[in-house]
């Protein structure tokens, strides 16, 4: 994201988070049962990678903080948000998780969250403020929309 953002500015960017990266490795490790190895990917941004077993090689962020940093240093229009993140955010500290959504919202960024096919999350977490949502159910998608 980094490069598209140098060589084509224009080009939107958005920059996704999930609850597994806000997991520590020993964390990721415990809830998967995979084994995980750290990286040493410097891209920049002073982030740690991990890859756990052969699938997911990602970024984990040491707070919400860092990931924000991480989409406005990428210039990113928009966060794409994994609703287990953003449910947890809420319920450990209540009023969190509309909080981030009013902060990216104050520095310009749209929030989406993925991915939602039950009524009483999308509910909930329209209530957070967010401004859209990722859906396999099309048909409640459209019922709900601007709920």
């Amino acid at each position: 994201m980094a490069a598209v953002k140098t060589s084509q500015p224009a080009i939107p960017r958005i920059l996704s988070f999930s609850l597994f990266q806000a997991l520590t490795p020993e964390q990721i490790e415990a809830a998967t049962g995979l084994p995980v190895t750290l990286l040493d990917k410097n891209v920049g941004f002073s982030l740690q990678w991990v890859q756990a077993g052969p699938f997911f090689r990602v970024p984990i962020y040491s707070s919400v903080f860092q990931y924000v940093g991480t989409l406005v240093t990428l210039q990113s229009r928009a966060a794409s948000l994994d609703k287990d993140a953003l449910q947890q955010l809420e319920y450990s500290s209540p009023g969190s998780g509309a909080l981030l959504i009013q902060e990216l919202h104050d520095i310009g960024i749209d929030s989406l969250v993925y991915t939602v096919n039950a009524q009483a999350e999308w509910l909930f977490l329209s209530s957070l403020g967010v401004d859209g949502f990722y859906t396999d159910d099309l048909a409640m998608g459209l019922s709900l929309e601007g709920q």
